[in-house]
């Protein structure tokens, strides 16, 4: 059974992005719950609006960036915390393990100071039990001499290292849930496992529950418990991460699945000549094979067995 106070649970969220000349809605009324104990994944193409959500969580999104709908954890509504109140529960509570360690890493601080001060902040501890915690994390992740890795700097590391290094600090205050997004972007393969067991050591010895994001398919059916589809700004299904794998239901959930290397890298092609468009319909219309003149009009997720729910009028 599901503990809500424990999941996050989001309800019509929309991200609006604002410049002067025009509004952006990138995404579009996602209503979503993470199980807590769980690993959920949240799949598809870059643009569908995967980070957007992660990051909306914990209110890291750009400034420029309007925020509608709600988001709840323990009761509380995390898009209405101050920043005081949300910067009490990040790493804490819910820890972001972002996807570019370079952007994400001081460069002109060392790696020790930056993870001793993340315990500071958010444990009343004294500086050497701090060390003491950083040097033990870094030892779980495989460094080998961790004081050596405290008092570099994160340019003097390789990609793969900092990446761990992120894992380290995410994981520093022992967070209930851990938000992994895009973990294994721009790896290769010896990497991508490696990032796989550390992720998998972390829901196993170090949090209740994961959420991760990203586009790497294969990873999210070896990981997830759960698995939500976006496409476009909206969720398009979700379900036990088995089920989809085995019997996708949404027809972008079929070429997405059908795209993978193993499946034979087939295209997702237009199959529209014209310039006919129907925003207020399915997302998916132009490259459906499936489409009808019941998908020119708006499309809303319909609940299957099992809880599987798919945003299509062919489940009607």
């Amino acid at each position: 059974m599901i503990e809500l106070d424990k999941a996050i649970q989001i309800e019509n969220l929309k991200v609006t992005f604002k410049s002067k000349n025009r509004r952006v809605e990138a995404v579009k009324g996602i209503s979503l719950t993470c199980p807590s104990g769980k690993k959920t994944g949240i799949i598809g193409e870059s643009g569908s609006g995967k980070s957007l959500l992660a990051m909306s969580i914990l209110q890291l999104l750009p400034t420029n960036a309007v925020i509608d709908g709600q988001c709840f954890y323990k009761k509380r509504n995390l898009y209405k915390l101050n920043r005081k109140e949300i910067s009490a529960i990040r790493c804490s509570d819910i820890a972001l393990i972002p996807q570019n360690p370079f952007e994400s890493l001081n460069p002109v601080l060392t790696v020790g100071r930056q993870l001793v001060e993340t315990i500071r902040r958010h444990d009343n501890c004294s500086r050497n039990q701090a060390i003491q915690r950083v040097k033990d994390g870094l030892k779980t992740f495989a460094f080998k001499d961790p004081e050596r890795i405290m008092s570099s700097y994160s340019f003097q590391l390789s990609g793969g290292m900092n990446q761990r290094i992120l894992s380290v600090m995410g994981l520093l205050c022992r967070p209930n849930w851990v938000i992994a997004d895009e973990p294994t972007k721009g790896l290769d393969a010896i990497l991508r496992k490696s990032i796989y067991e550390e992720l998998q050591l972390i829901a196993e010895s170090y949090t209740d529950s994961v959420l991760l994001i990203t586009h790497d398919l294969l990873f999210a059916k070896k990981f997830c418990d759960y698995i939500g589809v976006f496409y476009r700004g909206e969720m398009v299904e979700w379900g036990e991460c088995r089920l989809i794998f085995k019997s996708p239901k949404h027809p972008y959930t079929h070429a997405l699945l059908a795209s993978m290397p193993q499946a034979g890298m087939h295209a997702i092609k237009k199959n529209i000549t014209d310039q006919e468009s129907f925003e207020s319909g399915c997302s998916f219309y132009a490259y459906c094979t499936l489409r009808t003149e019941l998908c020119k009009q708006k499309q809303f997720m319909r609940i299957g067995h099992d809880d599987h729910q798919v945003r299509c009028c062919r489940y009607d």
